[in-house]
């Protein structure tokens, strides 16, 4: 049995974790939390493609109980003109469909069940440095204790350690000039209906909202600004100075944007950030996987089921191929064509969130034609992203070296 760390208790190591376990290695998962992700960020989606990949491990049911389906989106313009509606996806064979789910509760479902399967979890260990030599690779953590493995996953995000630590000149994640303000709000007398998704392009800023069954608002906005926050700003401008700021760039705008955000509870606020593509995932004993390797903007909407494909596809990999190297390299060769082309997407649809005065006139009378062209199935239809599937039975033959 191959003892495998895996750095970071999020989507990606915790499918990694499951889809190792599936295919005969011993992981282990280090998270650098003490506490439970159950109540952390704001919400996402898990798109079909991502399901499928749950699929591939067993785990799909961590998601069908919790969150709601999310078929589509309608889009808005600050005027309140309809633009379109698009398709999140189809759906899998037994009917399950994309959805929206509660960032924090995806993670510790996920969690629980890699606990359930006898995944060992260890919280609190945040990774300082890797010693890797020809026969393993050990992580040093801040609390003084360490771990050795005969592979090492860094699945720890778009800010990993583990890519600073083995890519040095690949470290950084470039800000994409948008932060993103999230919140849950009562819906009651916001005219909004149960099940409704739906996306405005506002004259300042962007806002997105779901209406889940029971009624509430999930939602978030996206601004823009020059330089990202800081820890300084977020400790200096509580929740109801977002909210003034939010209402600010929504007053002039149609829509529920400002009642939702008025009526919201506690706020949650990032900064956006894409890791583009780099020149190597690993190295040979140490692999880089979901936002680690390759993190698009969140307007791409595929950062968690991209992290779950990976998972399913870098253990396949390791499942066929003889050696570290060739399961690594093919891993990186398989991925990396779409994961380029996912990033390209994100990247263009964050271009549209936050324009000024001039680029707004021009967003504006490009966004129906571009809407009708993702809704049409056609030559511009994002069936791409959403049609991908991952399959356990997939047997997988080595890149050329």
């Amino acid at each position: 049995m191959t003892r495998t760390l895996i750095i970071g208790g999020g989507v990606a190591g915790a499918v990694t974790a499951l889809a190792l376990a599936k295919a005969g290695y011993t992981p282990e998962l280090f998270e650098a939390y003490e506490t439970s992700p159950e109540h952390r960020g704001s919400y996402l989606t898990v798109a079909v493609n991502g399901l499928s990949a749950l699929y591939a491990v067993d785990a799909v049911d961590a998601v069908n109980g919790i969150g709601f389906a999310a078929p589509s989106i309608a889009f808005y313009l600050g005027d309140g003109r309809k633009l379109n509606e698009v398709k999140v996806g189809g759906s899998l064979p037994d009917g399950t469909a994309t959805r929206s789910v509660r960032r924090g509760e995806l993670h510790a479902r996920l969690l629980d069940e890699v606990r359930r399967r006898g995944i060992p979890v260890h919280t609190g260990k945040r990774l300082k440095a890797l010693d890797e030599k020809k026969d393993g690779v050990t992580a040093y953590f801040a609390d003084g204790t360490s771990a050795t493995g005969e592979l090492l996953v860094g699945a720890d995000g778009v800010h990993s350690t583990v890519r600073r630590l083995i890519l040095r000149g690949s470290a950084t994640a470039p800000y994409t000039g948008l932060i993103n303000v999230g919140g849950f709000s009562p819906a009651a007398g916001l005219g909004l209906a149960p099940g409704e998704h739906r996306m405005v392009f506002g004259r300042r800023a962007f806002f997105g909202c779901a209406v889940e069954p029971g009624g509430d608002v999930w939602w978030f906005a996206n601004l823009g600004r020059k330089e990202a926050v800081t820890r300084d700003d977020l400790e200096h401008l509580d929740d109801a100075g977002w909210k003034s700021r939010l209402a600010r760039a929504f007053a002039r705008d149609k829509g529920p944007a400002r009642a939702v955000v008025a009526a919201s509870g506690p706020l949650t606020v990032s900064n956006s950030y894409e890791v583009p593509d780099l020149p190597v995932w690993h190295t040979a004993r140490v692999v880089l996987t979901g936002d680690a390797a390759h993190a698009a903007s969140p307007a791409a909407g595929q950062g968690a089921s991209m992290a779950m494909e990976d998972g399913v596809v870098l253990a396949q990999c390791l499942r066929d191929l003889p050696t570290y190297e060739e399961a690594f390299r093919t891993f990186q060769e398989l991925r990396r064509p779409r994961a380029r082309r996912v990033t390209a997407q994100g990247a263009r649809a964050s271009k549209f969130k936050a324009v000024g005065p001039l680029q707004r006139r021009v967003r504006d009378r490009k966004l129906p034609a571009l809407l009708a062209g993702h809704a049409s199935g056609g030559e511009h239809s994002l069936a791409w992203i959403y049609e991908h599937r991952v399959s356990w039975d997939t047997r997988v033959e080595a890149a050329a070296g």
